[in-house]
């Protein structure tokens, strides 16, 4: 039986996987922001001052942010006095 599993191109022990993977995202947390100006060359944050100006939040509405990057548009949300949850 093989204990391998793949991590990208490689081949790794199964047991050492749930490490790579934090590791992975470890990484990229430090510098999400930067990766995605970078990446959309600004776009991402055009986008999402729009959806913050027209997304028409009330001040007793929830949100729940969940997986949506560094939750700057929950922080956002939070200057709107609604009940925000990351």
């Amino acid at each position: 039986m093989n204990d391998n599993v793949k991590f990208g191109l490689k081949n790794i022990p199964k047991s050492e996987k749930t490490d790579k993977v934090s590791e992975v995202f470890s990484s990229v947390a430090k510098k999400y922001d930067l990766m995605n100006d970078l990446m959309s060359l600004g776009q991402h944050r055009l986008w999402k001052e729009k959806l913050h100006l027209t997304a028409k939040i009330r001040s007793n509405e929830n949100i729940l942010d969940v997986a949506s990057g560094t939750g700057d548009l929950a922080l956002k949300n939070l200057w709107k006095k609604t009940k925000t949850y990351l």
